[in-house]
């Protein structure tokens, strides 16, 4: 399923993740296995872990710089896109609390 709105973005990754790949016959059993491993692996092994919200404040954001923006159709490329291949200040300081950030 698309997602019909920017915040709607990362909601839709983790279903993506958690129901598609789990299920989709196209996936070979072997890639199914790894690809568990590794998201074990990274649940585990990670030191910081960051929160729903801020993760889908950056994607948010993240699609509003190249351009995407929320219309009655659902997403559309409507807005210009940053070419700069400089983060916004916005997205820069999300990338930044999120460097600094200290989740129990």
């Amino acid at each position: 399923c698309f997602p019909s709105t920017r915040d709607a973005i990362y909601e839709n990754v983790l279903n993506f993740q958690r129901n598609h790949l789990e299920n989709c016959p196209c996936f070979p059993e072997k890639m199914k296995a790894k690809y568990k491993t590794l998201i074990q692996r990274e649940y585990w092994s990670q030191k910081k872990r960051l929160s729903y919200d801020f993760l889908k404040a950056y994607y948010a954001e993240a699609a509003r710089e190249i351009g995407l923006v929320d219309s009655p159709r659902g997403l559309v490329f409507g807005a210009p896109q940053s070419r700069s291949g400089v983060p916004s200040e916005r997205l820069q300081a999300l990338v930044d609390a999120a460097e600094s950030c200290e989740v129990n």
